[in-house]
């Protein structure tokens, strides 16, 4: 196993195929060069991007607390999630 850095954790997710190789064709067109550990800077970069817009959506509105239990994406509802 990989070791993981001081101050990170490491997350475990499954995504599909296709946005997988949409995030790879993300960083191969943003950088040049080596792109070692980027995909990890990446999502790290979106997921911290959604959570601000979460956060500042929920300020004057109170706690939004959602009790969705379906997948969101249409593409997802097929594989069982």
């Amino acid at each position: 196993m990989p070791r993981v850095p001081k101050g990170k954790v490491q997350l475990s997710v499954l995504i599909s195929e296709d946005l997988y190789k949409r995030l790879w064709d993300h960083i191969k067109n943003k950088y040049s060069g080596s792109t070692y550990g980027l995909l990890s800077i990446e999502v790290q970069n979106a997921i911290a991007h959604w959570l601000a817009e979460q956060e500042a959506q929920g300020e004057g509105e109170g706690a939004h607390k959602s009790t969705q239990t379906e997948p969101r994406c249409p593409e997802d509802s097929s594989q069982g999630g």
